[in-house]
């Protein structure tokens, strides 16, 4: 056709190839893993993220005191403590550094601290009955009690407890926060989509007069 004679003969501007790279966040499947299985199968160089911020905290009692006020001869009680608050940002990046089954599920034990290489002081994430990877398990920390975790902050609001609450068939409990709407602890991944364009341009001359 004779546009595209003219088009071949014109001069076209230099074909622009764009790279353009959005990148989102998206909770860890099945799916997720089994595409990333041929590039990274061990899940060495995969990094996850909470899908919110979460607090374990762990107390312990340093000591009990009572006594009996000569001025007032009143019972004067003391009591204490110490706690530790440890805050698992959204931001915060992962490392799965075990996968294996609990109950028939798949589990993946995350650590979101470098010096962390073992299950005992990594967080545990089951797969539930919606094929989500929730919060099941925090690390213990010895000398202290089981620990309590809130979800975003510290208020009895927040708190949360392991439970079946989401599913009846999921056999392992997770943590969900126990006032107001059920919400739980997920793991998501970063995904980058980059989409590659080659955009030419071809300049029209018009029509002269006398055409």
């Amino acid at each position: 056709m004779q546009i595209f004679n003219r088009l071949s003969t014109a001069v076209l501007l230099a074909a622009l190839a764009t790279l353009s790279g959005c990148v989102s966040r998206e909770y860890v499947t099945r799916t997720v893993l089994y595409s990333i299985g041929s590039s990274d199968p061990e899940l060495k160089k995969l990094r996850v993220y909470p899908n919110v911020s979460f607090i374990a905290v762990y107390s312990r009692e340093l000591g009990k005191a009572t006594d009996v006020s000569g001025s007032a001869g009143t019972i004067e009680a003391g009591f204490r403590g110490k706690r530790i608050e440890v805050e698992v940002k959204r931001k915060l990046p992962g490392a799965v550094i075990k996968r294996e089954e609990l109950d028939g599920e798949p589990v993946l034990w995350v650590t979101f601290d470098e010096r962390c290489v073992e299950v005992d002081c990594s967080y545990g994430f089951v797969r539930t009955s919606d094929g989500l990877f929730r919060l099941f398990r925090v690390p213990l920390l010895s000398g202290y009690g089981e620990p309590e975790v809130y979800r975003k902050r510290v208020s009895p609001r927040k708190t949360m407890e392991r439970t079946k609450i989401y599913s009846r068939t999921d056999a392992t409990a997770v943590y969900f926060s126990t006032r107001g709407h059920a919400a739980s602890v997920g793991l998501e991944i970063k995904k980058r989509d980059d989409v590659d364009i080659e955009v030419i341009t071809a300049p029209k001359e018009g029509v002269r007069p006398g055409r």
